[in-house]
């Protein structure tokens, strides 16, 4: 019977995965192959205030949405409350925050913003916002088909706003941000009017206190996860903008661009595996679920890391355009920050489900505190790279962390020890990347047959389940 239970589960997070990497790969991956197009028409100092901007906004999101979006998904895949109520809950506190937020812009950001950029942030803001409330939403009601699609049409959208402002008309970094907002926002306006969201949405007044009382006390910890996320995912820019000139930061931003690929696959997955994490969530059933999940996620990491090592020349060469080559000797080091990036998520997904958000909290403060100490120390001596350390070391100490809080929670079936042999032969390939890139080769060759293992069996699943499909069909 568990054996059954497994298969199904382990069905429906491929299913799900693969409509979500639809959607996800559109709005992700294939942008990513624009990167060559950004940085022939941007310069570093352009690229380098778009990206400031754009950290800005993920800095003040989780103070005036109150992480609300997170607590949409979480209660919805519950079950237990009209999922309309909840949507609701997020809508009214997203507006409220947001009333704010451009009271707080008027009379505060001209100080540090220039007044030009205002409402390009401002417009940011509000599309992004709108849009994880909308997506979390669909995602809790399993709708992953909208979900998927939505992503496929921002891409396109995106696409076009990017040849029409930055080709054709030439406005530059206003261009850029231009089109981010346009793509988003016409994504959000299509879901509204899709789902009809104007029939879910109830008054505060109708909407128990209890209710309120439960997402917000499930949002709480989350507040200062976000903030400290943000320390250790974005600090490093403002300290470089301090210590180092624009146009070393905006190599350094472009840089994230080859981890992307890592970022978007781990997004997906992660994505996909939450819907799937809170069903019969302590049962020895899910545990072995976690386990096998846990386990091929990593070594699927690895060897993704690995292959991008391989190739990371000839990525750079096609990516980086003009002054941005020189990026490339960064990536190495983030590749492998993004690893314990991504398996952070998914440990994280243990606390979720168990609705232990606290734990979240703390481990995140953790790793931001961290990388708060390593950027000061690093940074004014090594520049970028050094941001890149301090922010690979950052996320170790926040997965470490979560691994060992998480056991209180549920015992997972981990080979320490393998897993330790493959990480550091991953952390050598790393350092012989930027030192002797044959070394880097042959470590990188034999992570290869050492995972040969997890390549196979990863194939195998994805072949039956595709004929099981065509079987059935």
């Amino acid at each position: 019977m568990v054996i059954m239970d497994l298969e199904k589960g382990r069905k429906k997070v491929i299913v799900n995965t693969a409509l979500m990497f639809v959607g996800q790969f559109a709005s992700k991956v294939l942008v990513f192959f624009f990167v060559p197009f950004y940085t022939s028409v941007l310069s570093t100092a352009e690229y380098g205030i778009s990206d400031l901007l754009i950290t800005t906004s993920n800095l003040v999101y989780p103070f005036f949405t109150l992480m609300i979006s997170t607590a949409i998904l979480r209660f919805c895949l519950d079950k237990k409350e009209d999922p309309s109520k909840i949507f609701s809950v997020g809508f009214w506190i997203d507006l409220f925050g947001f009333v704010i937020l451009t009271i707080a812009a008027i009379l505060v950001f001209p100080r540090f913003m220039s007044k030009e950029y205002i409402p390009f942030f401002m417009f940011y803001y509000l599309a992004d916002a709108i849009n994880a409330l909308l997506l979390n939403y669909l995602r809790g009601l399993n709708n992953v088909k909208m979900y998927s699609l939505a992503g496929v049409i921002n891409t396109a959208l995106l696409i076009i706003f990017n040849l029409l402002f930055l080709l054709y008309f030439k406005f530059g970094v206003k261009g850029y941000l231009l089109a981010l907002i346009l793509s988003t926002g016409s994504v959000d306006l299509i879901i509204c009017y899709k789902a009809k969201i104007w029939k879910k949405i109830y008054m505060p007044w109708k909407i128990e206190k209890t209710l309120f009382k439960s997402m917000f006390n499930y949002c709480l910890p989350l507040i200062p996860n976000q903030m400290s996320w943000w320390i250790s995912n974005s600090s490093d820019r403002y300290v470089m903008r301090y210590f180092r000139s624009p146009g070393e930061l905006g190599i350094y931003s472009v840089s994230y661009k080859i981890p992307t690929i890592m970022t978007s696959i781990g997004g997906i997955f992660t994505g996909a595996w939450e819907i799937s994490a809170v069903e019969d969530f302590g049962t020895e059933k899910n545990r072995k679920f976690f386990s096998e999940m846990y386990n091929n996620y990593l070594h699927l990491l690895v060897i993704l890391c690995t292959i991008i090592l391989i190739f990371l020349k000839p990525l750079a060469l096609l990516l980086f355009k003009k002054g941005f080559y020189g990026a490339w000797q960064y990536v190495p080091v983030l590749l492998y920050a993004t690893l314990f990036n991504c398996m952070c998520g998914f440990v994280g997904s243990i606390f979720t489900a168990a609705r232990k958000t606290n734990s979240i909290f703390v481990t995140t403060v953790l790793g931001a505190l961290t990388n708060i100490v390593l950027n000061f120390l690093l940074i004014p001596s090594y520049g970028a790279q050094g941001a890149a350390i301090a922010t690979a070391f950052s996320y170790f100490v926040t997965f470490i962390s979560r691994l060992f809080l998480s056991r209180k929670i549920i015992s997972l079936s981990i080979n320490y020890i393998k897993d330790v042999i493959v990480l550091g032969a991953l952390f050598l390939a790393v350092i012989c990347s930027c030192i002797n890139e044959l070394w880097c080769f042959i470590i990188c060759g034999a992570v290869i047959i050492f995972e040969i293992k997890y390549i196979f069996r990863i194939c195998k699943f994805l072949w039956k389940y595709i004929m099981h499909k065509i079987n059935k069909e």
